[in-house]
């Protein structure tokens, strides 16, 4: 079996749709949207990811395609582009790059589209270790600073 990351995407799926998490319970995982039948509010624009290394589940993300960014941003590309507004790595994975490793395969998943997350200040040096652009509100204050790779 495999060490090497692999990336499956298990929202929306082509069977119809379900507000209800598609991800199987773990202990491993916090987010409360991450355990199996909890309602989540999930739109169509929504993509839920896996990551699995050597069979074993690692992190989960939740995506947005094709967000809706405030203009005060100044990134217009983002409205084609992809908003990561969900990500964990399991509680046994952290600080060993997965979260990194994730990232980059959902980069690779969808070329040339611009990827951006608006982090709580709490995960800022995690998004800023990515080398990713730092962008600010005009408002600056009142809006999270957003984190973006073209």
């Amino acid at each position: 079996m495999s060490d090497e990351l692999v990336i499956r995407q298990v929202w929306p799926v082509p069977r119809g749709h379900s507000v209800l998490s598609p991800f199987e319970a773990s202990e491993d995982f916090e987010q409360v949207c991450w355990q199996a039948n909890e309602a989540i509010a999930a739109s169509p624009s929504d993509l839920f990811y896996t990551f699995t290394t050597a069979g074993q589940q690692v992190a989960r993300l939740i995506v947005v395609d094709h967000p809706d960014l405030d203009p005060g941003y100044d990134v217009l590309e983002a409205a084609e582009g992809l908003e990561i507004d969900i990500m964990e790595v399991a509680s046994g994975y952290r600080r060993q790059g997965l979260g990194t490793q994730a990232i980059e395969l959902l980069r690779r998943q969808h070329p040339g589209r611009t990827v951006f997350a608006r982090p709580p200040e709490s995960e800022d040096a995690f998004w800023q270790s990515l080398g990713w652009d730092l962008v600010r509100h005009a408002q600056n204050g009142d809006y999270p600073p957003l984190f973006l790779k073209r």
